[in-house]
Protein backbone atom coordinates (compact mmCIF):
# COMPACT_ATOMS: atom_id res chain seq x y z
CA UNK A 1 0.00 0.00 0.00
CA UNK A 2 1.47 3.68 -0.86
CA UNK A 3 1.47 5.65 1.62
CA UNK A 4 2.44 9.51 2.04
CA UNK A 5 5.90 10.08 2.97
CA UNK A 6 5.72 13.47 4.17
CA UNK A 7 2.38 16.05 4.82
CA UNK A 8 3.10 19.62 4.77
CA UNK A 9 0.62 21.73 7.19
CA UNK A 10 -1.44 24.73 5.48
CA UNK A 11 0.55 27.16 7.75
CA UNK A 12 3.59 26.31 5.99
CA UNK A 13 2.31 25.88 2.70
CA UNK A 14 0.92 29.77 2.85
CA UNK A 15 4.45 31.37 4.39
CA UNK A 16 6.01 30.03 1.04
CA UNK A 17 4.29 31.92 -1.67
CA UNK A 18 3.54 35.27 -2.60
CA UNK A 19 0.81 37.50 -1.92
CA UNK A 20 0.36 38.88 -5.19
CA UNK A 21 0.63 38.44 -9.13
CA UNK A 22 0.18 34.68 -10.40
CA UNK A 23 0.27 32.95 -7.57
CA UNK A 24 1.07 28.42 -7.51
CA UNK A 25 -0.32 26.30 -4.27
CA UNK A 26 0.12 23.24 -3.66
CA UNK A 27 -3.67 21.79 -3.15
CA UNK A 28 -4.21 20.26 0.00
CA UNK A 29 -0.32 20.70 0.77
CA UNK A 30 0.56 17.41 -0.39
CA UNK A 31 0.56 14.80 -3.04
CA UNK A 32 -2.03 12.34 -3.33
CA UNK A 33 -1.24 8.87 -4.74
CA UNK A 34 -1.91 8.37 -7.97
CA UNK A 35 -2.49 5.23 -10.30
CA UNK A 36 -0.01 2.64 -9.72
CA UNK A 37 3.58 3.81 -8.13
CA UNK A 38 3.02 7.75 -9.21
CA UNK A 39 1.82 10.72 -7.01
CA UNK A 40 -0.18 13.51 -8.16
CA UNK A 41 1.00 16.79 -7.41
CA UNK A 42 -2.10 19.76 -8.21
CA UNK A 43 -0.79 23.33 -8.22
CA UNK A 44 -3.98 25.65 -8.24
CA UNK A 45 -2.98 28.74 -10.47
CA UNK A 46 -4.39 32.06 -9.15
CA UNK A 47 -4.36 35.61 -11.48
CA UNK A 48 -4.55 38.59 -9.53
CA UNK A 49 -7.78 40.86 -10.58
CA UNK A 50 -5.00 43.82 -10.84
CA UNK A 51 -3.02 42.28 -13.44
CA UNK A 52 -3.51 40.21 -17.18
CA UNK A 53 -1.81 36.70 -18.23
CA UNK A 54 -1.35 37.66 -21.85
CA UNK A 55 -1.88 35.51 -24.89
CA UNK A 56 0.37 34.53 -27.63
CA UNK A 57 2.68 32.59 -25.75
CA UNK A 58 4.40 35.86 -23.69
CA UNK A 59 3.54 35.09 -20.07
CA UNK A 60 4.06 31.92 -18.54
CA UNK A 61 3.85 29.95 -15.06
CA UNK A 62 6.31 27.59 -13.84
CA UNK A 63 7.27 24.84 -11.35
CA UNK A 64 10.92 24.87 -10.83
CA UNK A 65 12.90 21.98 -10.09
CA UNK A 66 10.14 19.20 -10.65
CA UNK A 67 11.79 15.51 -9.87
CA UNK A 68 10.75 12.54 -10.93
CA UNK A 69 7.86 13.75 -13.94
CA UNK A 70 5.85 11.63 -15.05
CA UNK A 71 3.27 13.56 -17.17
CA UNK A 72 0.82 17.07 -17.03
CA UNK A 73 -2.16 18.20 -17.73
CA UNK A 74 -3.96 21.30 -17.02
CA UNK A 75 -7.41 21.17 -15.91
CA UNK A 76 -9.59 24.30 -17.18
CA UNK A 77 -10.43 27.49 -15.40
CA UNK A 78 -10.11 31.14 -16.88
CA UNK A 79 -7.29 29.66 -18.82
CA UNK A 80 -9.01 26.45 -21.23
CA UNK A 81 -6.65 23.43 -21.56
CA UNK A 82 -7.24 23.71 -25.38
CA UNK A 83 -4.93 27.42 -24.99
CA UNK A 84 -2.80 25.64 -22.16
CA UNK A 85 0.64 24.75 -23.70
CA UNK A 86 2.50 22.29 -20.92
CA UNK A 87 6.19 21.97 -21.70
CA UNK A 88 9.65 20.93 -19.99
CA UNK A 89 13.12 22.17 -19.72
CA UNK A 90 16.04 22.08 -17.87
CA UNK A 91 16.23 25.67 -16.85
CA UNK A 92 13.89 29.05 -17.26
CA UNK A 93 12.40 30.48 -18.53
CA UNK A 94 12.12 32.55 -14.98
CA UNK A 95 14.18 32.78 -12.27
CA UNK A 96 13.87 30.91 -8.81
CA UNK A 97 12.77 33.47 -5.71
CA UNK A 98 15.89 34.64 -3.91
CA UNK A 99 17.98 32.00 -1.95
CA UNK A 100 16.17 29.26 -4.26
CA UNK A 101 18.16 27.72 -7.23
CA UNK A 102 17.24 26.12 -10.93
CA UNK A 103 19.23 22.81 -10.71
CA UNK A 104 19.89 22.47 -14.52
CA UNK A 105 19.30 19.13 -14.00
CA UNK A 106 15.70 18.39 -12.99
CA UNK A 107 12.56 19.46 -15.39
CA UNK A 108 10.67 22.73 -14.54
CA UNK A 109 7.20 21.97 -16.01
CA UNK A 110 6.30 26.01 -18.03
CA UNK A 111 2.71 26.06 -18.88
CA UNK A 112 2.40 29.00 -21.59
CA UNK A 113 -1.09 30.81 -22.97
CA UNK A 114 -1.90 30.29 -26.52
CA UNK A 115 -5.14 32.05 -26.58
CA UNK A 116 -5.96 35.28 -26.22
CA UNK A 117 -5.50 37.51 -23.18
CA UNK A 118 -6.92 36.64 -19.88
CA UNK A 119 -8.09 40.00 -18.13
CA UNK A 120 -7.52 39.49 -14.35
CA UNK A 121 -10.43 41.85 -14.05
CA UNK A 122 -12.62 39.44 -15.12
CA UNK A 123 -11.85 36.52 -12.66
CA UNK A 124 -12.42 36.30 -9.07
CA UNK A 125 -9.10 36.35 -7.77
CA UNK A 126 -10.16 33.01 -5.76
CA UNK A 127 -7.33 30.23 -5.24
CA UNK A 128 -7.14 28.22 -8.97
CA UNK A 129 -9.02 30.55 -10.85
CA UNK A 130 -6.90 30.39 -13.76
CA UNK A 131 -6.87 26.93 -13.62
CA UNK A 132 -4.84 23.89 -12.11
CA UNK A 133 -1.85 22.42 -13.28
CA UNK A 134 -1.62 18.70 -12.24
CA UNK A 135 1.68 16.84 -12.84
CA UNK A 136 2.29 13.48 -12.08
CA UNK A 137 5.60 12.08 -10.31
CA UNK A 138 6.94 8.89 -9.13
CA UNK A 139 8.33 10.29 -5.49
CA UNK A 140 5.62 11.06 -3.32
CA UNK A 141 8.34 12.93 -1.00
CA UNK A 142 8.42 16.78 -0.44
CA UNK A 143 11.89 18.22 -1.55
CA UNK A 144 13.23 20.60 1.76
CA UNK A 145 16.75 22.34 2.20
CA UNK A 146 16.05 23.06 6.28
CA UNK A 147 12.61 24.04 7.45
CA UNK A 148 12.24 25.22 3.37
CA UNK A 149 10.76 24.05 -0.28
CA UNK A 150 13.42 22.94 -2.22
CA UNK A 151 11.02 23.74 -5.07
CA UNK A 152 9.84 26.74 -6.41
CA UNK A 153 8.05 28.47 -8.86
CA UNK A 154 8.20 31.33 -11.05
CA UNK A 155 5.82 33.42 -12.95
CA UNK A 156 5.31 36.54 -15.48
CA UNK A 157 2.38 38.32 -16.45
CA UNK A 158 1.17 42.34 -17.42
CA UNK A 159 0.35 45.20 -14.97
CA UNK A 160 -3.64 45.98 -16.06
CA UNK A 161 -2.59 49.88 -14.88
CA UNK A 162 0.12 50.74 -16.96
CA UNK A 163 0.70 47.15 -19.28
CA UNK A 164 4.21 46.68 -17.54
CA UNK A 165 5.64 43.02 -17.11
CA UNK A 166 5.35 42.10 -13.80
CA UNK A 167 7.46 38.75 -11.86
CA UNK A 168 6.52 37.16 -9.12
CA UNK A 169 8.66 34.01 -7.28
CA UNK A 170 8.01 32.00 -4.49
CA UNK A 171 9.41 28.89 -2.32
CA UNK A 172 6.67 25.31 -3.80
CA UNK A 173 6.07 21.89 -2.75
CA UNK A 174 7.94 19.59 -5.05
CA UNK A 175 9.16 15.81 -5.31
CA UNK A 176 11.98 14.87 -3.78
CA UNK A 177 14.79 13.73 -6.14
CA UNK A 178 14.60 9.95 -3.88
CA UNK A 179 11.43 8.47 -3.74
CA UNK A 180 11.88 6.80 -0.17
CA UNK A 181 13.26 8.69 3.08
CA UNK A 182 17.14 8.51 3.62
CA UNK A 183 18.39 5.93 5.38
CA UNK A 184 20.14 7.14 8.05
CA UNK A 185 16.68 7.92 9.95
CA UNK A 186 15.14 4.82 9.35
CA UNK A 187 18.01 3.45 10.92
CA UNK A 188 18.02 5.31 13.82
CA UNK A 189 14.30 4.28 14.00
CA UNK A 190 15.08 0.89 13.84
CA UNK A 191 17.54 0.92 16.78
CA UNK A 192 15.14 2.73 18.97
CA UNK A 193 13.06 -0.06 17.98
CA UNK A 194 15.27 -2.60 18.95
CA UNK A 195 16.30 -0.80 22.32
CA UNK A 196 12.46 -0.33 23.50
CA UNK A 197 12.62 -4.14 23.44
CA UNK A 198 15.67 -5.03 25.21
CA UNK A 199 14.47 -2.82 27.42
CA UNK A 200 11.19 -5.01 27.56
CA UNK A 201 12.97 -8.14 27.94
CA UNK A 202 15.34 -6.49 30.98
CA UNK A 203 12.21 -5.60 32.83
CA UNK A 204 10.03 -9.16 32.13
CA UNK A 205 13.35 -10.60 33.77
CA UNK A 206 13.65 -7.97 36.80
Amino acid sequence: MKKLLFVVSGALLLANVSSASVILTLVGGAPTAGPGSDYTWTYAVTLSTDENFRGGSTDFTEVIDFANYVSASWTSGALSSANAAISTQLTGPGNPPAGGTDSGSILNVVVKNTGSTILGSSVSGAVGDLGDLVITSTSGVIAMSGSQFSGSFSTQAQKSSDSSTTYNQGFLPTPATSAVPEPMPLSLVGAGLLGVGFLGRRRSKS
